[in-house]
């Protein structure tokens, strides 16, 4: 049986780290990616990419703000009706919502803080 590698330690964590933030650097944005990396960015599902701003509607935004001392603490909810892109409209509509947007209270309206 093979003896277990040990774990990497912090300085080398570090180092590969900074290493990968240096290869960006470096690397040149116009160069031609492989076939490989160009058919992972083709299968990423379109729930994982942004919308495009032109698909997006802006219904409504509200926010809400409370002051604690120094701090300010600040809640914006934004409601959005985002059109699929084309060709997707054959796909079965997707219920779910993600969080809890229903008051818990039954009541409609802003909360008002504690």
């Amino acid at each position: 049986m093979a003896a277990k590698e040990p774990e990497p330690s912090l300085m080398r964590n570090l180092g590969a780290f900074f290493g990968h933030i240096v290869q960006a650097i470096n690397e040149d944005p116009t160069a031609p990616t492989s076939p490989e990396a160009r058919a992972a960015e083709n299968s990423e599902s379109s729930e994982n990419r942004a919308p495009d701003p032109s698909d997006t509607l802006e219904v409504r935004r509200e926010i809400q703000e409370a002051r604690h001392g120094p701090y300010i603490l600040r809640r914006t909810t934004i409601d959005e009706v985002i059109r699929p892109p084309e060709g997707a409209a054959d796909e079965a509509p997707n219920d779910t919502m993600r969080g809890d947007a229903r008051p818990r209270d039954g009541s409609e309206g802003s909360h008002a803080s504690h």
